[in-house]
């Protein structure tokens, strides 16, 4: 199963986005993280692409905990340019 987690869950909507800031920092360089980057698609006058990582549950996390079922989290961007603007949308 996939959930997408919103702000209606707002400990683990922050400890993901903590998790996946310091991710960040470090170019995605984690042990165990795994990354696809979709190649370019150009439609409806916009070129989209999509970023995907995921990594197992940390384990001594205390916030993950309350989901003992839970295996991985993820993150998936999506970057889309027209030709006169840029935007960005984000999902975990």
């Amino acid at each position: 199963y996939r959930v997408t987690v919103k702000q209606n869950q707002p400990q683990l909507h922050q400890r993901l986005n903590e998790l996946f800031e310091q991710y960040a920092q470090q170019d995605y360089q984690v042990k165990g993280l795994r990354k696809q980057i979709s190649k370019p698609q150009r439609s409806h006058g916009r070129t989209e692409q999509r970023f995907c990582y995921a990594i197992g549950v940390p384990p001594a996390d205390k916030v993950f905990q309350r989901w003992p079922s839970l295996q991985s989290i993820g993150l998936l961007n999506r970057h889309s340019r027209t030709s006169d603007r840029r935007s960005a949308q984000q999902a975990k």
